[in-house]
């Protein structure tokens, strides 16, 4: 949806897609970190599917949607002070009112996007992602249409550019959100999973659920903060590069999308394997997950490098943005493969229950080194905004290798901890068997 955005609104105005690009790089911060906090809702629900407590999961779900509405509701006031928040960092007057007035529109959506997003996880949680995809399936095409009549002013509608894509993202994900809460409502078997019970959730539960997401919030935060102030960077160098980076880290983004889907499945397998105490398993999902991503990736990245010039020209029919944009296209070819890689390995050790050092290696690689990189490379070496890239490489190719290394760490440790675990599983039944038989006697 937001690619669809960003291809239209460019080729309604050069000028409407920077305002679009900064409303949207600061919006992006809440909407990742309001999922990194439904994360919890992923985890267990995987963990207790697992286990094989089905009916827990649905308890997990319904303690996640208050909490959804909570954080939708705390980027929403945020959202408020856009205009305010752009002239702080040092934007020009019509970049702040504008970009800023998009980010105030979209930032009307989010209590909806929150409750869409941790009830998808739930789905995904119980291997049930066929659902969400037909609701996004709806979406874009709905999506695609009203951007059509609020972008460009057709069928008597008002041509409002930017602003019009912004008020249809909206619309179409509060009906997105209806759809998608209705379906799990009206479940087969929703018994099965205690849908349809009461909100009152063991205070434990859920105070597990949300410790997970601080984490995972902070990790994700640390990222997107870090994104959001590249996009500021990219002001600085001007208007043209600002748009070239939005066009650049939209692609990105959507490319990301399939190294978040691939994420989230590693997640889920290697939730259920850690429930289940299948420690082997549970290597090997997150292996296979990394494996398949970069694969994915590596084709994505032929992609980006033979067809820059062709995908910049998809977003704009502007010559001088085609120029600045088409090289940092071409550059974000090698990134893919290291940016996919650190998304998926931060879910398997998310998977897992390794809560805080994710976070901690995020907050390093992306704003303790990259972002001082990136400055150094942009404005003391004057790489400008092909430097922007080089930062982010440099960025994510530091968190990555710290992840994998945490990983194979956990693996090793957990591979030790497996014959004690059988030995100890062992113990219990023949313990059980002991007291049965004594019961009998």
């Amino acid at each position: 949806m937001s690619t669809v955005d960003m291809i239209m609104v460019g080729h309604f105005s050069s000028k409407e897609l920077a305002f679009l690009s900064i409303g949207n790089s600061l919006i992006m911060p809440m909407v990742v970190i309001g999922l990194g906090l439904l994360t919890g809702t992923l985890v267990l629900s995987a963990n207790k599917y697992g286990a094989g407590a089905a009916d827990q999961c649905g308890v997990i779900w319904r303690s996640s949607l208050a909490y959804a509405v909570f954080i939708g509701l705390c980027g929403l006031v945020l959202a408020l002070f856009s205009p305010q928040i752009l002239s702080a960092f040092g934007q020009s007057s019509d970049i702040a009112i504008r970009g800023g007035r998009i980010m105030q529109i979209t930032g009307l959506n989010l209590p909806a996007f929150m409750l869409l997003l941790t009830t998808a996880l739930f789905l995904e949680s119980i291997k049930r992602p066929f659902p969400w995809m037909v609701v996004m399936l709806v979406a874009n095409v709905v999506n695609l249409f009203l951007n059509w009549m609020f972008i460009f002013g057709e069928m008597g509608a008002p041509a409002m550019g930017a602003e019009g894509a912004a008020w249809v993202t909206t619309i179409v994900r509060y009906v997105s959100a209806a759809m998608l809460i209705g379906y799990v409502w009206m479940m087969r078997d929703q018994s099965d999973f205690a849908i349809r019970g009461n909100l009152n959730v063991p205070f434990q539960l859920w105070k597990r659920q949300r410790h997970i997401g601080y984490a995972a919030s902070i990790s994700l935060a640390a990222e997107t903060f870090a994104f959001a102030i590249i996009g500021v960077f990219a002001g600085w160098i001007g208007v043209l590069p600002l748009a070239a980076f939005g066009i650049t880290f939209n692609l990105i983004t959507m490319v990301f999308m399939v190294t978040l889907g691939l994420g989230s499945a590693t997640s889920v397998l290697v939730g259920i394997a850690h429930g289940a105490n299948k420690y082997r398993e549970l290597a090997i999902s997150g292996w296979i997950g990394l494996s398949v991503n970069t694969v994915s990736m590596m084709g994505f990245g032929v992609l980006f490098y033979f067809g820059a010039d062709f995908l910049a020209s998809l977003f704009s029919d502007d010559p001088a943005l085609i120029n600045v944009t088409a090289p940092m296209i071409a550059f974000a070819a090698v990134l893919l493969v290291v940016d996919g890689g650190q998304g998926v390995m931060i879910n398997a050790l998310r998977g897992r229950q390794d809560i805080w050092m994710p976070s901690v290696i995020q907050v390093f690689a992306y704003l303790v080194v990259m972002l001082p990189v990136i400055y150094l490379i942009v404005f003391y070496l004057g790489r400008d905004e092909i430097g922007l890239m080089e930062g982010v490489l440099i960025g994510s190719g530091l968190s990555v290798t710290c992840l994998i290394w945490r990983f194979c760490w956990l693996a090793i440790e957990d591979s030790r901890q497996q014959p004690a675990t059988r030995q100890q599983q062992s113990g219990t039944h023949g313990h059980n068997s002991i007291n049965s038989d004594a019961h009998s006697l």
